[in-house]
């Protein structure tokens, strides 16, 4: 009873000099508790592509505070890396989603837009982008179909087709975009994903200059000129 309002003074400094370390030391701890949160919940790991707030990149290092990934850009449709380096901390693991690209490990189904007007001959471009898609993938499509049956045994899910597809999307009236879906990969993406578009533009090129040729013959011979009178 003597020493009540000491001790009670006494308590109030402890419990102050407490909140004060606590609000220094905040993000610190934040950095800490994300570092935990990433490692047991097994969001990624070295190598793997991932997207943090429209921030891509592949992981390059990984520390309890810290998480640095080496740039993909610019905009989120390249797959080229820009050369820049990314310090991310820990604490917006705790906030933020995070979008592994890599999953799937060894090879993933990869998506590409081709846009297209609604006077275009969309019928001949979806050929075409599927035969593209198709000779890129030739080489490792039974090797992709094989990894990700085996991937879906273990992670216990139904895995899609890896055969190319093309869905058709109408994002305005007067436009379509061919959606195409086919599997690369890991780390071919942007290189598989060029040399298909490359063979579409070159499909598209050839039935152009075929369809030419075939409406230059098809004109009409010019007419002889009149007899004189």
């Amino acid at each position: 009873m003597v020493w009540a309002d000491q001790l009670r003074t006494l308590a109030l400094s402890v419990v102050a000099f407490a909140a004060a370390i606590i609000l220094s030391t905040k993000e610190l701890l934040m950095c800490f508790t994300g570092g935990m949160l990433r490692s047991s919940a097994g969001m990624f790991h070295l190598g793997d592509r991932i997207e943090v707030k429209k921030l891509r990149g592949d992981v390059i290092d990984l520390t309890m505070l810290t998480t640095t990934v080496l740039e993909i850009g610019p905009e989120q449709l390249s797959h080229q890396h820009t050369g820049r380096a990314i310090v991310l901390p820990n604490s917006i693991f705790l906030s933020e989603a995070v979008i592994n690209e890599s999953f799937t490990e060894d090879f993933v189904l990869h998506t590409s837009v081709v846009p297209l007007s609604r006077k275009d001959d969309w019928e001949r471009a979806e050929r075409h982008l599927l035969q593209a898609a198709n000779e890129v993938c030739g080489e490792f499509i039974e090797a992709a179909r094989k990894h990700l049956s085996r991937l879906g045994k273990q992670q216990g899910i139904d895995v899609p087709s890896v055969e190319p597809r093309i869905t058709l999307l109408f994002p305005k009236p007067e436009e379509i975009n061919l959606l195409v879906r086919f599997p690369v990969p890991a780390r071919k993406k942007g290189r598989s994903e060029q040399a298909m578009l490359r063979r579409y533009l070159s499909l598209e090129n050839e039935a152009a200059l075929e369809q030419r040729r075939a409406e230059q013959l098809d004109e009409p011979a010019t007419s002889a000129p009149a007899d004189k009178r």
